[in-house]
């Protein structure tokens, strides 16, 4: 194979050079011709013949036309471009050439390769002006069936959801649009996610964006924010309130065990041993940098497990690695989330964790809350008609409620947040944080008791292949 390239490569560099082409365009179609090389024993020495000859021999009665100015061009050569063979080895209908064929197709293939190098030259024989668009670039047909599959369900009634005498609906269709055209121009950016979830009808008002604050003013937006904002019911536990907080004093003197004592005060038994495990386990001081995995295994999984699980009741909550099971049965690709929790034999709640070394991370941060909205969305198509989700970073976590407002447009509100204590000195906070975290508890127990599934007329888009147009 290697005696075939080389006693070729001087016919291949005459021809490029009678015709003053860029060095550049050379060194592609010679990569190219060279990887044709490496091809494997029978195939390849196959190819290697019928390509050399169709670019050396043929194009001796072909003069090059014009580069073409396609936008979407490319300027790498690939062998099934330069090469078409009748020979496939996965093919049952076809057999290779014997090798007296071989040479009668080396030696009498002028009539033909004329029309290769005018496909060559029509298609990728350009100039570097071009070069901006690469191989990824967003297909123009496969945007637009993102577009129809985006488009594919509009409201009905504007007296759905009415602020100010508004149909919100109606400006988050223009919000939609807007997030198209971003779409088109490859502009979505994975720090702004709000304006991807939009494509996926799923609104996210606690997420502004300037694409989202030409439509809703600020203070539109504050009002959807209020009239969405859930009132979380302060602890009635006077006793427990008590007793955690001298727990709490008790710990900053270093007195373990009086500490343990005092949350004998405290009735609700998870929650007493969840402040238990934090005053025994956690230091006092600052520990150094830790992985994502100990973030989730040391301190989020007991504050989710204490107000998540409840095997009597048969809620079960998981760190999983597997595939989401509401995704997996719509058919659409599944993702992985950190944390799930299933009840009744039925995902309910998910959540995305992220480590204190990427908590600046805004492109990470940004997508998992996209993934999550995907998650929430798989659940809602079921006909569920709230989805609790969880993201947490590093040493803070957020509460949402996914809901549906209307038709084709789903909500992301934002119900609280709460800590995630890595030292005894954050212990405060959790305690501050014990409203949001007892409503994702009622909530979760509230799906389990209402386990039945509502009747759409609809479903919404999932839209996985979009990570690939985000920057």
């Amino acid at each position: 194979m290697r005696k075939l390239w080389n006693s070729n490569r001087a016919a291949v560099r005459k021809y490029w050079s009678e015709h003053e082409l860029e060095d550049i365009q050379y060194k592609n179609i010679s990569k190219s011709a060279k990887r044709s090389s490496r091809l494997d024993n029978a195939t390849g020495e196959y190819q290697l013949r019928n390509s050399l000859q169709k670019l050396g021999e043929g194009t001796q009665h072909q003069s090059l036309t014009p580069p073409s100015s396609s936008p979407h061009s490319a300027s790498v050569v690939t062998n099934s471009d330069i090469s078409p063979t009748p020979y496939s080895p996965m093919s049952p209908t076809t057999t290779r050439p014997s090798k007296k064929r071989d040479r009668e197709s080396f030696e009498s293939s002028d009539h033909h390769a004329a029309g290769i190098q005018d496909e060559l030259n029509q298609k990728y024989l350009l100039k570097s002006s071009n070069s901006a668009h690469s191989d990824d670039s967003l297909d123009l047909d496969e945007t637009d069936e993102l577009v129809a599959m985006i488009t594919s369900v509009r409201h009905k009634d504007c007296n759905l959801w009415v602020l100010d005498d508004s149909c919100v609906t109606c400006m988050t269709d223009k919000y939609k649009e807007a997030s198209i055209r971003a779409l088109r121009a490859r502009e979505l950016k994975k720090s702004e996610p709000a304006d991807i979830m939009m494509l996926a009808g799923t609104f996210a008002p606690w997420h502004p964006t300037p694409m989202m604050e030409k439509v809703f003013s600020k203070n539109i937006l504050k009002k959807i924010r209020d009239s969405l904002s859930k009132k979380l019911e302060p602890i009635d536990d006077q006793d427990a309130d008590m007793s955690i907080l001298l727990s709490i004093r008790h710990r900053a003197n270093n007195k373990i065990k009086e500490a343990v004592e005092a949350l004998n005060g405290v009735k609700d038994l998870k929650l007493r041993l969840l402040f238990q495990q934090i005053v025994e386990e956690l230091s006092a001081g600052e520990q150094g940098e830790m992985s994502e995995e100990t973030l989730i295994a040391n301190h989020v999984s007991p504050i989710l497990r204490a107000f998540t699980h409840d095997p009597e009741l048969k809620i079960f909550a998981h760190f999983p690695n597997t595939n989401s099971r509401a995704q997996t049965q719509q058919g659409v690709k599944p993702d992985r989330p950190d944390f799930k929790v299933v009840a009744g034999n039925k995902e309910v709640a998910f959540g995305e964790v992220t480590g204190p070394s990427q908590r600046n991370d805004r492109n990470k941060n940004g997508w998992d809350l996209y993934r999550l909205a995907r998650f929430g969305t798989a659940v809602l198509n079921q006909g569920t008609e709230v989805v609790p989700l969880v993201q947490v970073v590093a040493g803070s976590g957020t509460i949402y409620r996914h809901i549906v407002k209307d038709r084709g447009v789903m909500v992301l509100a934002e119900v609280g947040v709460f800590s995630v204590p890595t030292t005894t000195i954050h212990m405060g906070a959790l305690l501050a944080s014990l409203p949001a975290l007892n409503w994702l508890r009622d909530c979760i127990k509230w799906l389990d008791d209402h386990s039945e599934s509502l009747i759409r007329s609809w479903t919404a888009a999932d839209l996985a292949q979009l990570k690939k147009y985000v920057q």
